[in-house]
């Protein structure tokens, strides 16, 4: 065996930092924790956490011989930052490109010259066996999953996956400075992942694309690694980032029951996104009865020909307004995702968004404005039918889908039609967002206080409005809304 390598992981922040570092990004949790039982030395460092003082001293310090960055859209010119910092205090490290826009965009991420080897899939062992390789000088470029330049061209295998998820390691969160995270995460919640993948095929989503094929874990690896969680870091509440929890009723519904059989006094949520399709009554009483406090809806619109143009599993409305009421009747809170901009879509058309998460009684609407991503039918359907108001290639590089503690410089539409033209795109989600918000806070103002209080929430969302850029409210609400 060749010497042991040193190996650094590496997620730098976003433009819009709409997400706030509440918990280590289970991708790299994954990939450490499988180096973690190897030979090799592994660092891990969430850069959405410090400031790049901390980047370059830890590559002087550590002085790793591979460096593995998680690239995502809006990270990806932060990103390549690091990337130059890194050629020039260590030049001799071998930098590896990885996360979902390298396995989206894979040309985008290698232009520059500043990474070595690109990695598009699952790297969950993968980066073991890139690392035992070089160690033993071996070629890495026979492995499923790695890309590299040959003749001033950009080589691709074929994506890494790993087909038994029910061999992932158990996490091993002390490799990440879990104190950092505290000033986030109050309440000490932490990511579940019970399945990968989805069958659907939305045409805005990248899941398809990178998410591989749909794989389960079994209800009983699920439940032992929120043990894990339970006992090694006293961590009681969960987000479940699946992007189909329930495709499996059964598996779900077995989940839940072998949680009730540990007597896990834990508290978790359907953060991702459940499609209605899904839902089920019965399911739905488990899944409370397991400590489930709230379901996520993907419904991204309305109108039955946008769900159809999109390719949504269910064009039905009355299947969705049904999946509100079952988790509502099981007492589950409930979040519904919709999208403003989408083909069809029209300033009217979205008006009857606010009509829609009324009458389902939505407790926590939420509205993105659609980005366009590479290598997805979006982008085609975009290039074809309608007039890009930026470069659709680099458009999800630059701009949010949603306003949380961004500005209004990260938001806008990527394209434009003639019956939907920017200034009413622009219009439209602005109405949309604040009155989605407006609800949230409504809803939660009578969770709290009765139906009574109906008569002054709506005075009181207009201060929360005020108070929204600060995250004060929404913090204020994730307190009330898990009790």
């Amino acid at each position: 065996m060749g010497n042991s390598q040193k190996i650094l992981l590496v997620l730098e922040k976003d433009y819009s930092m709409n997400y706030l570092p509440e918990y280590p990004p289970l991708a790299l949790v994954y990939i450490a924790s499988s180096l973690y039982h190897s030979r090799h030395e592994i660092k891990a460092l969430d850069m959405r956490l410090y400031n790049t003082d901390k980047y370059v001293k830890t590559i002087e310090t550590f002085n790793p011989d591979i460096i593995g960055f998680s690239v995502t859209a809006l990270n990806l010119d932060n990103t390549k930052k690091l990337m130059k910092i890194t050629k020039e205090k260590n030049p001799s490290a071998i930098i590896i490109a990885g996360g979902p826009h390298a396995s989206l965009a894979p040309l985008m991420v290698a232009k520059g010259k500043l990474i070595d080897y690109l990695v598009s899939g699952e790297a969950d062992f993968l980066f073991n066996e890139i690392a035992d390789a070089l160690s033993n000088e071996e070629d890495i470029k026979k492995f499923d999953g790695v890309g590299y330049i040959k003749d001033e061209k950009l080589k691709m295998n074929k994506p890494a996956q790993v087909n038994d998820i029910d061999n992932l390691p158990m996490p091993e969160l002390h490799l990440f400075d879990l104190e950092a995270y505290k000033k986030y995460n109050k309440q000490n919640r932490y990511p579940l992942q019970t399945s990968r993948g989805c069958p659907h095929q939305c045409t805005f989503c990248t899941s398809s694309r990178i998410g591989g094929s749909y794989r389960m874990r079994s209800s009983v690896k699920v439940v032992d690694e929120i043990e894990h969680m339970v006992k090694a870091y006293n961590i009681k509440r969960f987000n479940v980032i699946d992007d189909n929890f329930a495709l499996n009723r059964k598996r779900a519904a077995d989940i839940c029951d072998e949680i009730v059989s540990r007597n896990l006094d834990i508290k978790w949520e359907i953060g991702q996104g459940l499609t209605t399709l899904s839902a089920d009554q019965e399911l739905f009483y488990k899944m409370k009865k397991a400590g489930c406090y709230l379901i996520s809806f993907g419904v991204e619109s309305n109108d039955p020909e946008i769900l159809k143009a999109i390719k949504k599993p269910t064009h039905d409305i009355g299947i969705m307004k049904r999946a509100f009421t079952y988790a509502k009747n099981a007492g589950i809170l409930t979040k519904g995702f919709m999208i403003s901009g989408l083909p069809g879509a029209t300033f009217e058309k979205e008006m009857k968004y606010i009509d829609f998460f009324k009458e389902a009684d939505i407790d926590i609407p939420r509205i993105s404005l659609l980005t366009v991503f590479p290598n997805t039918e979006m982008y085609e359907w975009a290039q074809k039918n309608a007039k890009p108001l930026h470069d659709l290639d680099t458009v999800s590089t630059k701009f949010s889908q949603n306003k949380y503690v961004s500005s209004d410089i990260y938001l806008t539409p990527s394209f434009e039609t003639d019956d939907f033209t920017k200034e009413e795109r622009i219009k439209a989600y602005n109405i949309l967002d604040n009155e989605a918000y407006k609800w949230s806070i409504k809803k939660l103002i009578e969770r709290k206080f009765g139906k009574t209080a109906s008569r002054i929430s709506y005075p009181l969302t207009n201060i929360a409005l005020i108070l929204r850029e600060s995250r004060l409210a929404m913090d204020i609400g994730r307190k009330i809304l898990i009790r």
